[in-house]
C-alpha cells in the first residue's frame, strides 16, 4: 500500500511502475486530510486514469459510487461517473467498484452505539438507504483485482434492500437491547450510512 498524491502525473507513473494491479480509494471531498479537495476527484482521478494507461497495468479498480452515473447535479458522485469513462475512453483494463452508503458512519459520534443503546445519524433516520460496512468494501476491492471476467464493469456493492436507521434501530434493538433509538440530526448535502442483513451486487457496463 503506498500513499500517494494524485495531482502531479509524473509522480503517479513512477509509482505505478511495475505494479500488476491498483486499487484506488482516492476521493477529494471527503476531506479527510488536510489538502483534500474536489480537484482530487476531477484532475486527480484522471491523472491516475493517464498513468495507469502508460504503464500498463492489468487491472485497475476503482473505488466509485453507488448510482453516480444518475447524479449529473451532484458533483462528487457524477466526478466518480466521469473518472470510470476517463478509464473506459483510454483503454485501461478496469472494475468500478460502486458501494452504498457506510454503516461505519454511525461510530464516529462517541464510539459503538449498539453497546450505547442510542444510534446518532446526520440527516433523515427514516429515509432509506443502501448500506455497506467498510471492512465488506475493502474485501470486495482486494478481491477484484484477480476476479474473472469484470474488465469494464460497474458493480453496485450494498444489502439486499435499502433499509432507513429507524429501521436498523429497530432491528438491533430487538438484538441486542430494548431501549436502542434512533437521533437524527439534520446536515445539509449530506448522504450517510445500518446492521447487516446479507450483500447483494449488480453488474452494469
Amino acid at each position: 500500500m503506498l500513499r500517494q498524491g494524485v495531482r502531479g502525473s509524473t509522480a503517479l507513473e513512477a509509482t505505478m511502475d511495475g505494479a500488476d494491479s491498483v486499487i484506488t480509494t482516492a476521493a477529494g471531498y471527503t476531506r479527510h486530510s488536510k489538502g483534500d479537495t474536489p480537484q482530487i476527484d476531477t484532475v486527480g482521478n484522471s491523472n491516475l486514469a493517464e498513468a495507469a494507461g502508460r504503464t500498463r497495468v492489468r487491472r485497475f479498480v476503482l473505488t466509485s459510487i453507488l448510482t453516480c452515473d444518475q447524479t449529473l447535479h451532484v458533483p462528487h458522485f457524477w466526478h466518480k461517473k466521469l473518472a470510470e469513462d476517463r478509464l473506459e475512453e483510454l483503454g485501461v483494463p478496469f472494475v468500478a467498484l460502486r458501494p452504498g452508503a457506510f454503516l461505519d458512519q454511525v461510530t464516529r459520534f462517541g464510539g459503538d452505539p449498539f453497546s450505547k443503546g442510542r444510534l446518532t445519524w446526520l440527516g433523515s433516520s427514516r429515509v432509506p438507504l443502501t448500506f455497506v460496512l467498510t471492512a465488506d468494501l475493502a474485501g470486495y476491492l482486494a478481491a477484484a483485482t484477480d476476479a474473472v471476467g469484470i474488465d469494464g464493469q460497474r458493480i453496485d456493492i450494498g444489502w439486499d434492500r435499502p433499509v432507513s436507521m429507524q429501521e436498523v434501530a429497530r432491528i438491533s434493538g430487538r438484538l441486542l437491547a430494548p431501549d436502542t433509538q434512533s437521533n437524527s440530526r439534520a446536515m445539509r448535502q449530506h448522504r450517510q450510512r445500518p446492521d447487516r442483513p446479507t450483500v447483494a451486487g449488480r453488474n452494469h457496463r
